[in-house]
């Protein structure tokens, strides 16, 4: 059992301490069949913009096995891990459930140790079939009544997270793999935390939770507002249905920071008002607002088609000083849209993620930027560009612990090449690459063209053969 853990822990060095901030980003299958401009397959993706790319998402079929959704799937996989070779670092995760894959399926795989073990050993042997590298549980939502939830989700979906960390703890000791990433994607909203999620217990198995922090308001609430703000705006008056609330909600749970990576997304919320010219945060509405051209979802835009009607002249886009997010509204037409875009991402790196120590952030989705910079006229992928540029600036200083271990940081250095004792390292063109440093217990991380001193943790060395801090016995460093 001690060389397992020091398995496990040495893989959670390698993933927490050579990539920095976490730059999670999406993938939808069925963003394939929209029209012209707007359709999105894997060839469409920049294999250097984001550290994971999630693929939404996998079946639990009625046996509690894996399935795909798309005829095409298996095909898709491919491509999506296929960008893994010209970005070597890139990790691909298969995401499993969704919001239209309701909780009760979930809630029936996960009522008995049996289920279970099914569910666990067909999406191991799923994963290494088709090369991810490993998976995200998007279960929408345990405990959540409405959607096919039961109370013993709480403790059966927390047993599941054990469970299949300590599979996967041990499948990579049996094949001599990299053990597969285990992430969730959990609610922002405080009732569903409180029911579902037995934090602590999670908190000790779970490589990162992703916090969808978005779809906070919606149509549903009868009058405007922000769905993804960084805080509260001054006219809602729910103080707890935004961000920064409920990350840090999170990590009061028991989640630490270093496991925290925070959802924004790239599409807004969008109403039909009720008084065109009564239009503030919290104006009444009569539904939602119209489908857009190429995301045909009643709704909600894609950020492209809100760039769209904000450069056709018609309407106004409003920046709400407390929640800083923007809105754009039109009267006349009624619409009234909650979206993000390039200072909201700032804001929310900047203030949240960065500033407050959290692991990075995820956006749903890729296809919902404005991935060819055709709408907005900021180029390619202006938000997720804006996210990674911003995690870049904040320095990658992510600490993820196990239970005893502990990734750090020390100093940087400022040169593209370095020159050091051991000769010379270069990072030029070596983007994300771990190299040897002279000392054994350092190596450099090569992050956009510089290369950062990282130290391992006490007592391990740096292995150059396999890019991980390992015990000295096995590292080989002289």
């Amino acid at each position: 059992m001690a060389n397992l853990l020091a398995v496990s822990q040495l893989f959670v060095l390698l993933f927490a301490s050579g990539y920095g901030y976490q730059l999670v980003c999406y993938f939808t299958n069925w963003s394939q069949y929209r029209s012209g401009n707007a359709r999105f397959t894997p060839q469409n993706i920049d294999p250097h913009l984001c550290t994971h790319i999630a693929y939404a998402f996998g079946k639990l079929r009625f046996d509690n096995k894996i399935a795909v959704v798309e005829p095409n799937d298996i095909t898709l996989y491919s491509q999506v891990n296929a960008l893994k070779n010209a970005n070597p670092n890139l990790k691909t995760l298969l995401a499993m459930g969704g919001w239209s894959a309701m909780s009760g399926p979930y809630s029936s795989m996960a009522s008995s140790t049996s289920s279970r073990s099914v569910f666990i050993n067909s999406l191991i042997g799923w994963l290494r079939q088709y090369n991810f590298d490993g998976v995200d549980m998007d279960w929408e939502f345990p405990a959540y009544a409405s959607r096919g939830g039961v109370p013993a989700d709480y403790t059966n979906f927390a047993l599941l997270i054990k469970e299949m960390r300590l599979a996967f703890n041990s499948e990579a000791q049996s094949s001599g793999k990299p053990r597969l990433i285990l992430t969730a994607a959990v609610s922002a909203a405080k009732s569903v935390i409180d029911a579902g999620y037995n934090v602590p217990v999670i908190a000790n198995y779970i490589d990162f939770v992703f916090i969808m922090a978005y779809d906070l308001h919606g149509p549903w609430d009868g009058k405007t507002g922000l769905h993804s703000g960084l805080y509260a705006s001054n006219n809602d008056p729910d103080k707890k249905l935004n961000a920064a609330w409920a990350a840090n909600y999170w990590n009061s749970k028991g989640m630490p920071k270093s496991k925290i990576v925070v959802g924004i997304p790239a599409y807004g919320k969008s109403f039909t008002l009720t008084d065109a010219f009564n239009n503030g945060v919290g104006a009444p509405t009569s539904g939602a607002g119209a489908a857009g051209q190429f995301t045909q979802a009643s709704g909600t835009l894609s950020y492209y088609e809100i760039c769209e009607k904000q450069r056709s002249g018609a309407g106004t886009t409003v920046r709400d000083v407390a929640a800083k997010c923007p809105y754009y509204v039109n009267t006349n037409t009624k619409l009234w849209v909650g979206f993000e875009d390039r200072q909201s991402v700032r804001d929310k790196i900047r203030e949240l993620v960065v500033g407050q120590g959290f692991a990075g952030a995820m956006t749903w989705a890729l296809d919902l930027d404005d991935f060819n910079g055709l709408f907005c006229a900021q180029g390619s992928y202006p938000l997720i560009s804006t996210m990674k540029s911003e995690l870049g600036q904040g320095g990658g200083t992510t600490s993820t612990s196990t239970a005893t271990t502990t990734a750090a940081s020390t100093t940087t250095t400022t040169a593209a090449t370095t020159t050091t004792s051991g000769g010379t390292v270069s990072c030029v063109g070596n983007d994300g690459a771990l190299l040897p440093h002279p000392d054994c217990t350092k190596y450099y991380l090569c992050n956009q063209g510089v290369a950062l001193v990282r130290s391992c943790p006490p007592g391990l060395h740096f292995n150059a053969a396999f890019s991980v801090c390992d015990w000295p016995a096995s590292a080989g460093c002289q």
